[in-house]
């Protein structure tokens, strides 16, 4: 069969568009990927899946293989380390899961979109919780020993345990929305670190007093915070295209290793491994390793979507060289931004709903005023005629 030059064309475009042997282009979809290796080599972990975005990931403290995952339109959960998912309360928990956290008990957990904090006590049933909606949406979520840490959209809220009680902002921040939140200890009083406007603030008394934490910054701005699964007392900051190491818990800082290679660098995610020879980071141009503490850099490919962008980053508590990274189709500002806009209509709508209430109780008050009114006026005729009579 002779073909016209036409149709060669056709044919010969349609072989260069179609799709590899896997059936997957790794670039088509965001989703998860899973590291055994401390960093060197990915394979998704929610293959079948295909989403678009990976929003946020947890691992439980007690079982390697119980997670936590929020995507672009649903939380799920596996127990089996990614094999096989399963839709958390469908029926309210609904469009991006922006945060998720486990117990400390491995059980029961957190889950938080753009319009409400869940809570499951047992890792099966889910409830929603009522926390304040000037939180809303609420970008990371911390649980200690005693408390439930919240990185607000005007600052840090504090709960209990069981999320049945909340208050905040904690006065002594800026009433600005915490990017990144660390509880580096919670006994016997926490010492938070939370990243806003671009500095790292710190409380070492369960958030009374928050001073601003010393570093050698100068007009870098600091994008997120870690812990060393080594050290308790080194901490990890990430921001402007370069890596950040405190040795006293948080109170000081200084610049560690050689800058990523892009100077508009930012970063998400840190992950240090194997006594700080190994680094690893999600930034919005990729995931970045270093094999050499940071004195070099390189960008991550292996599975991975190379054309889209990271953000969350777990590892895992009892294998440090476990990681999990999550990409988008869409930049991450884009709903996250979304979110921001719906919060703020239901703040209105619910300040609306207020001054509604507080008009109609104003006007029972003059309502029931005006009718004593009246019929005090009624009652004193009526006892200045009978004294006439």
């Amino acid at each position: 069969m002779k073909l016209s030059l036409l149709e060669f064309l056709l044919f010969s475009m349609l072989l260069l568009v179609a799709p590899n042997g896997n059936g997957h282009d790794a670039d088509s979809y965001g989703g998860l990927y899973r590291s055994r290796d401390a960093g060197a080599t990915w394979l998704p972990a929610d293959a079948g899946l295909f989403i678009n975005a990976s929003n946020a990931i947890a691992i439980s403290p007690t079982d390697s293989n119980h997670l936590l995952y929020g995507t672009d339109t649903r939380l799920l959960r596996s127990r089996n380390g990614g094999r096989d998912w399963q839709d958390q309360a469908p029926q309210f928990i609904a469009g991006p899961v922006f945060s998720v956290a486990f117990d400390r008990d491995g059980r029961g957990g957190y889950a938080a979109n753009a319009n409400g904090l869940f809570r499951s006590d047992d890792g099966v049933n889910w409830r929603v919780l009522a926390v304040p909606l000037t939180a809303m949406p609420i970008a990371q979520i911390v649980v200690g020993h005693s408390n439930v840490y919240l990185a607000g959209n005007d600052g840090l809220y504090l709960g209990s345990a069981h999320g049945n009680d909340w208050h905040g902002p904690e006065k002594g921040l800026p009433e600005e929305a915490i990017s990144a939140l660390l509880v580096a200890q919670d006994k016997p009083k926490a010492s938070i670190h939370a990243v806003l406007a671009g500095r790292i603030w710190r409380s070492d008394d369960g958030g009374t007093t928050w001073p601003q934490a010393a570093g050698n910054w100068r007009d870098q701005r600091v994008d997120t915070i870690s812990a060393d699964p080594d050290e308790k007392q080194r901490l990890w900051a990430g921001g402007a295209s370069r890596l950040f190491r405190s040795d006293d818990g948080g109170k000081s800082w200084q610049p560690h290793g050689k800058p990523l290679p892009d100077p508009n660098i930012f970063i998400r995610g840190i992950a240090v491994m194997q006594a700080g020879a190994v680094i690893v980071l999600t930034t919005h141009r990729g995931l970045m390793r270093s094999a050499d503490g940071g004195a070099t850099w390189a960008k991550i490919e292996s599975a991975l979507p190379l054309h889209l962008e990271p953000s969350p980053l777990a590892q895992d508590g009892t294998d440090p060289n476990i990681l999990y990274a999550g990409f988008s189709l869409r930049p991450y500002s884009e709903p996250w931004r979304t979110a921001q806009e719906v919060a703020e209509q239901m703040r209105r709508a619910q300040a609306r709903k207020l001054n509604t209430a507080i008009a109609l109780v104003i006007g029972a008050l003059l309502l029931v005023g005006a009718a004593w009114f009246f019929l005090r006026k009624r009652a004193l005729a009526q006892s200045s005629r009978s004294i006439g009579d």
